[in-house]
């Protein structure tokens, strides 16, 4: 199963890009890779378990929220740049 994950994963993330850029389905290819962003920070950067987040000075799980915003900033420019205010037309 982890196997395959790993595949279908690397797939997404090598073929996904190569429709966007050539126009090939490219609204398609942005919402999958954008999904494909959402569950990865969902899994991935769990930053709610510990309980110092909120706390003033160090925090352990600062760190993976960044990350978390990295990854929903991709998944929204993915997106914006295919259907929003920024596609080129054509």
């Amino acid at each position: 199963m982890a196997a395959a994950l790993i595949v279908v994963g690397i797939v997404i993330d090598l073929v996904m890009p190569t429709g966007i850029l050539s126009g090939v389905s490219d609204r398609r290819a942005a919402f999958i890779l954008a999904g494909s962003c959402g569950v990865t920070a969902a899994l991935f950067k769990r930053f709610w378990q510990p309980s110092d987040f909120r706390q003033s000075g160090e925090s352990q799980r600062r760190e993976p929220f960044r990350n978390f915003l990295k990854n929903l900033r991709s998944r929204l420019a993915f997106c914006s740049s295919s259907w929003g205010w920024m596609a080129i037309p054509g």
